[in-house]
């Protein structure tokens, strides 16, 4: 674990050139921020996720009832492995795949294209999920714009190293949720 420690926080990646993590070391009354500090943020990330879920749930929902979003039942097509194997490797069917997957399934092709309709919607968010994720953003980007001008007007405070935490918690927290949230066009890149 040493090793991987060491690789990790190896000063060539992590400072310009002429710096080295000694002089981040604590002297003439100045304290600095240690980089294993940044280790606390995981375990934060878990706590703004449980708050995410709970501010989604018991806010975010009985908000949009108020606001007149109504929470969409999407009908599930009917379970057919065919049709299903040929969405996952191709969700844009062609109109003459239709055709040999209507012989394949025995069913029309009007059938054929209002099981991928159906299909396809599932993968599609609702509003309400939509309202749900938003909600969570714009609170947390909210609450810290206004932690920001606070906090960050004045000299460097101990309030600014949890302000930055808090942060840092919650980027975590959206890459943890990477796979479960509503897609977006650039998520991939946001990633990287």
């Amino acid at each position: 674990i040493s090793f991987f420690a060491y690789w990790f926080w190896w000063e060539n990646i992590w400072m310009p050139i002429n710096v080295t993590w000694a002089h981040f070391v604590d002297r003439d009354g100045l304290v600095f921020p240690k980089a294993h500090q940044l280790y606390a943020t995981i375990p934060y990330a878990f706590v703004l996720l449980i708050i995410r879920f709970f501010s989604e749930r018991y806010i975010a929902i009985p908000l949009a009832k108020a606001l007149g979003i109504k929470n969409v039942r999407r009908v599930k097509p009917q379970p057919n492995p065919v049709l299903e194997s040929y969405f996952r490797e191709c969700p844009k069917e062609a109109v003459w795949i239709l055709l040999s997957l209507a012989k394949k399934c025995n069913c029309t092709v009007r059938l054929v294209e209002k099981w991928f309709r159906r299909r396809r919607n599932l993968e599609i968010p609702t509003v309400l999920r939509k309202f749900q994720e938003a909600f969570w953003r714009f609170s947390f980007y909210l609450t810290s714009s206004i932690a920001g001008f606070i906090f960050l007007y004045d000299t460097l405070l101990p309030s600014q190293y949890w302000y930055y935490m808090a942060e840092i918690s919650f980027y975590w927290s959206l890459l943890f949720t990477l796979g479960i949230d509503n897609r977006r066009k650039a998520s991939g890149r946001a990633c990287l």
